[in-house]
């Protein structure tokens, strides 16, 4: 079975969240629960019905950001593979590329664990234990992206104009954490008005980082191969193709 066209899943992984946010703003508007005109993410997703929406669009969001990252890291690994198939690269080196690519995945699936902790504990319930996974979701969430970077730069995945974009995006959302962050301590309106952008504007680079896998999505190919054997899929280990944008399963 031959999987195209991916990037579709991109576009969705992309609207989803956005619809999600901007649907729960509406109605806590609507319904007074926010006062700000400018809220943090949280305040609109904080109460009943806004919290339901809300738990339910990053839950479905967090699932596709899971399948986007694991392809992502197949994809490098096969570009790995490739590399020292043609020997420009030496083992050393991909034992190296290897493990960011690993570790980084692993900081990508808490970061979206932590997304996911945000949306199902709202602050207004336990606050401490929303802010724990809003913080941890910042934190492993920004070093995600950076070590995606910075493998796209090493493995030459992109042209160099896109990943200058990605590296753009992942030093704004780095740095409008800290506004974001300091801004909490103050009670002021315009303190809390300017941290709830930063937040916002955080989260927007972070998704925009996902949707710049648009183009790499469409041109990578995932092949499925299922033995039919009394009716049992084939307990074969995961293949990679030699060519780097064909994942085999």
């Amino acid at each position: 079975i031959v999987m195209k066209e991916l990037q579709g899943l991109i576009i969705v992984t992309a609207i989803v969240p956005f619809v999600t946010i901007l649907t729960t703003y509406i109605i806590s508007v609507v319904k007074d629960d926010i006062t700000q005109i400018v809220p943090f993410i949280s305040a609109t997703i904080d109460y009943p019905p806004e919290s339901c929406i809300g738990t339910l669009g990053l839950t479905v969001t967090t699932s596709l950001m899971m399948i986007c990252m694991f392809i992502k890291y197949r994809h490098c690994r096969g570009v790995m593979l490739s590399k020292l198939e043609q020997s420009r690269v030496n083992s050393s080196q991909l034992n190296r590329w290897n493990l960011m690519n690993q570790v980084s995945l692993a900081i990508g699936l808490i970061a979206i664990t932590a997304l996911n902790g945000v949306a199902s504990f709202q602050y207004h319930n336990v606050p401490t234990v929303h802010l724990v996974f809003a913080c941890a979701f910042f934190a492993t969430g920004n070093v995600h992206i950076w070590m995606v970077a910075r493998l796209d730069y090493v493995l030459d995945l992109e042209d160099r104009k896109l990943i200058r974009t990605r590296l753009v995006l992942a030093s704004l959302s780095s740095l409008l954490f800290f506004p974001f962050i300091i801004g909490m301590f103050f009670h002021g309106v315009v303190a809390q008005t300017i941290s709830a952008t930063c937040e916002i504007s955080s989260v927007a680079c972070f998704f925009l980082f996902f949707t710049s896998y648009y183009f790499e999505f469409k041109r990578i190919e995932i092949l499925v191969n299922i033995k039919d054997d009394q009716i049992q899929l084939s307990e074969q280990r995961p293949l990679i193709r030699n060519y780097p944008n064909q994942i085999g399963f």
